[in-house]
């Protein structure tokens, strides 16, 4: 009862912030919105356990498919609503989501991605499984969180050769512009499709104990199934990214770090490229089907 208690007095906290943080102006309605959106990610986070590193950890290790299949219905959701959100007639362009990028495509990538994953298998999560293990009252969250500061100081001060080397000559792939949106939701989806097969295929579920009835009480109390944490982690990413935010946690922790590590001389003052990607571009008048 006391549980239930904490977290209706947490949510009518959060309420209640919310509404002071919206002072009636444009920037004040979209700091209560990401307010209540940063909540709902961590409580879906934290109802469905999914991590990257217990998604690949649990497969690799145990065979067991659920996180995994949570991450590839997070990403399918997300990826069609994404493309409705930029496949739909919008009469004004100012309501898409107008610094949204694409990355380039590189080596870098490659060398990032796997830092990353040794990263989060010596913090034993990922930065989003961290945060919300944090709310749980995990003594390690705020050593791997900390951590995060310093590896960031690196990847800045090793920004500049990369980029000159290797980011700013690297092909940017934008699928939409080649297939139409169909088309380049159509191969994303395949390809979720093919790994969820693979995971269906190799994998196995842990056998679980009897759940309590579907309800708010149970919803409260046990675990979600991963692929329900992830469609909805999707919608919400979808809804966020509609009002022009995408969803996530990893840019606000670096610009944290750049901002501190600028005062410290840890960071060069100018940062070739970071801050002007190459932006999504309209394609054509029927934005479903064309290739131009």
């Amino acid at each position: 009862m006391i549980r239930y208690g904490a977290a209706a007095a947490a949510a009518a906290v959060l309420i209640g912030w919310s509404l002071r943080l919206d002072d009636g102006t444009t920037a004040g309605r979209t700091t209560a919105f990401l307010a209540l959106c940063g909540a709902a990610f961590g409580a879906l986070l934290q109802r469905s356990r999914l991590c990257f590193t217990s998604a690949f950890r649990d497969f690799f290790v145990l065979r067991d498919r659920r996180a995994a299949l949570g991450i590839l219905a997070a990403l399918a959701v997300g990826s069609i609503g994404y493309a409705v959100v930029y496949g739909i007639q919008i009469p004004e362009a100012r309501y898409l989501p107008d610094t949204a990028h694409i990355a380039p495509a590189g080596p870098v990538v490659v060398l990032g991605g796997l830092s990353f994953g040794v990263g989060m298998v010596l913090a034993g999560g990922c930065i989003s499984g961290q945060l919300y293990r944090l709310g749980e009252g995990s003594l390690v969250a705020p050593a791997a969180l900390l951590g995060c500061i310093p590896g960031y100081w690196l990847a800045f001060s090793l920004w500049n050769l990369f980029y000159l080397k290797s980011v700013s000559t690297a092909p940017v792939v934008w699928l939409p512009s080649k297939l139409g949106y169909a088309g380049a939701l159509g191969l994303q989806l395949g390809a979720f499709a093919a790994l969820g097969a693979l995971l269906l295929w190799k994998g196995s579920s842990a056998p679980q104990p009897a759940r309590e009835p579907l309800d708010l009480k149970g919803a409260l109390r046990e675990p979600w199934p991963g692929w329900a944490g992830g469609a909805a982690i999707g919608m919400l990413a979808t809804l966020a990214y509609l009002w022009n935010h995408p969803l996530g946690v990893t840019a606000e922790i670096g610009r944290v770090s750049r901002r501190a590590g600028a005062v410290l001389g840890l960071v060069p003052a100018r940062l070739e490229g970071l801050d002007r990607l190459a932006g999504c571009r309209a394609i054509g008048s029927d934005r479903w089907l064309t290739e131009s």
